[in-house]
């Protein structure tokens, strides 16, 4: 008998067949590579001098790092408390509630005229925390749905994170010598990052069939469902108290840190850092896999809400201006009106910026 063939046999009590065999060896190579590529183009949006000139304001990284290193992990423990999730979906849960915030969210905050500059600061800042953080709250809560004595691989996690800063520098590299290519593996990445979801979710479909016949299946789905959801709203009302402070494109931004996270980490640190039966695996990344698709929908769904209330407040804003310019000098008659910059590189006409950072 195959070594690979005893080893299936040992692992999950029936020999794995060729096909699935070769599937499991195809993810567990596709993976890590879409994930490198994806911290390569964070690499690229990263720059030195922005982030440096958005921490003389601390205010807005401190209350986003804590929502989404203090306060989502918590969350995310009550919750697999309250479902009475089994270990393996418990622990992959956390792995999800404790990564660092994604690339995607740059591009909800764009779409959504958030604080563009401070998205990419805080994706970076929370990349580095999680060198710390990590760790230490799987530490913390992994004990409470240990019922089966898992050992959770703190050094294989935390040596995985320092692979990710290799590809994370090589971008930083290309943004200083190479801009324009830069530009364009951030529009590569950004996508990469939902294509590897998609793709993760269809081939664990095939490797850990088993794991669609759990009954406990609708608790994990109505999970993930809520927690993205709670990490939105939590990261917008914890900021929101401080109102007087940040205004609401910064307090959208946090938001969507907050409830957005590094799926493709979470998957790349569970195929690679645990140890266990096939199925075992394939438990520990149903949860991340739910995750990311209910994040992707229902940002993508508070973003079309979003839009359509500030293309209302737009309208409302130019026909309120109307008269005013019924009154123009025939001097100022047909003058371009003044354009200016956003935050988000988009040129746009002055009459309206004002009303961007009222949103």
């Amino acid at each position: 008998m195959e070594i690979s063939t005893y080893y299936s046999t040992l692992t999950t009590g029936q020999p794995e067949e060729g096909w699935r065999k070769r599937l499991r060896t195809a993810y567990q190579i596709l993976i890590p590579i879409t994930l490198a590529f994806i911290m390569l183009a964070m690499g690229c949006d990263i720059q030195p001098k922005v982030v440096i000139k958005t921490l003389k304001r601390p205010l807005a990284p401190i209350i986003g790092a804590s929502c989404q290193f203090i306060l989502l992990p918590l969350v995310a423990f009550g919750m697999g408390k309250a479902f009475n999730y089994e270990t393996e979906i418990g622990v992959g849960m956390l792995i999800v509630a404790c990564c660092p915030g994604g690339a995607v969210s740059n591009i909800f905050c764009y779409w959504t005229r958030g604080n563009l500059t401070l998205s990419v600061t805080m994706t970076s800042i929370s990349t580095v925390l999680a060198f710390g953080f990590m760790p230490l709250n799987l530490f913390i809560y992994t004990r409470g749905f240990n019922s089966r004595n898992v050992k959770v691989p703190y050094l294989e996690i935390f040596l995985g994170l320092v692979l990710t800063l290799v590809p994370l520098t090589i971008g930083g590299f290309i943004k200083r010598f190479f801009p324009k290519a830069a530009g364009v593996f951030i529009r590569i990445g950004s996508f990469a990052g939902i294509a590897m979801i998609i793709m993760a979710g269809i081939m664990q479909r095939f490797i850990y069939s088993n794991n669609a016949k759990r009954k406990d299946s609708w608790k994990i789905i109505l999970g993930a469902a809520i927690l993205p959801l709670l990490g939105f709203f939590l990261g917008f009302g914890i900021s929101s108290l401080a109102f007087k402070w940040l205004k609401m494109p910064e307090r959208r931004t946090i938001a969507f840190e907050t409830s957005c996270q590094n799926v493709g980490l979470a998957l790349t640190l569970v195929s690679f850092a645990f140890k266990g039966t096939r199925d075992q695996i394939g438990a520990y990344t149903q949860f991340p896999l739910f995750f990311s698709l209910f994040m992707m929908v229902e940002a993508i769904g508070l973003c079309i809400f979003i839009k359509g209330y500030q293309i209302y407040k737009d309208k409302k804003r130019v026909v309120h201006e109307s008269p005013q310019k019924d009154n123009l000098d025939q001097n100022d008659h047909g003058k371009i009106p003044e354009l200016t910059e956003s935050e988000n590189g988009v040129i746009i006409n002055k009459a309206f910026m004002d009303s961007f950072h009222k949103l």
